[in-house]
């Protein structure tokens, strides 16, 4: 086998390797979503947040 025509079958080889994944394949699973999260919770803890940083005073 020349050098020419080994450089061609290792190019070739490579070429059929996979190098990710099929994002259509039904093997990958479904994605995670967030959790969803309290909007109420979130704001107060904000705001005991921002009052201990003494960014604003309490009411």
């Amino acid at each position: 086998m020349s050098d020419f025509e080994r450089k061609v079958s290792e190019r070739l080889e490579r070429k059929k390797e996979v190098k990710g994944v099929d994002p259509a394949s039904s093997m990958n699973g479904a994605k995670r979503r967030p959790r969803q999260t309290d909007g109420q919770e979130a704001g107060r803890s904000l705001y005991q947040r921002l009052k201990q940083a003494g960014r604003i005073q309490g009411l």
